[in-house]
């Protein structure tokens, strides 16, 4: 019987090990490669809640409620908004954005 002519695949230990960023712990990996889509806001600006102009929606009232006082970079971390969301909160009055 004739041997095969196609080579061998490397294992994946074998992979894993000559990996460059195998040496590095996961969370300094995920601090370098995440980036956070501020959609042109300025991320180290202040939203705060308009009282003046209250969202009919409870869920709604209650996220600008959360989001009061923390920066646009801190409100895109807890992922309950994205740079559309506050964009259209900035448009529409029910926040405000400050320096």
């Amino acid at each position: 019987m004739a041997k095969s002519t196609t080579a061998k695949k490397a294992s994946l230990k074998a992979v894993a090990t000559k990996s460059k960023s195998a040496k590095r712990p996961l969370a300094e990996i995920v601090k370098t490669t995440t980036k956070i889509n501020g959609g042109g806001l300025n991320l180290e600006a202040t939203l705060s809640n308009n009282p003046e102009k209250i969202a009919r929606a409870a869920h709604n009232q209650e996220r600008h409620t959360e989001l009061d006082g923390k920066t646009v970079q801190q409100a895109l971390a807890t992922r309950l908004v994205d740079a559309r969301d506050i964009r259209y909160d900035l448009l529409k009055g029910f926040m405000t954005l400050g320096s």
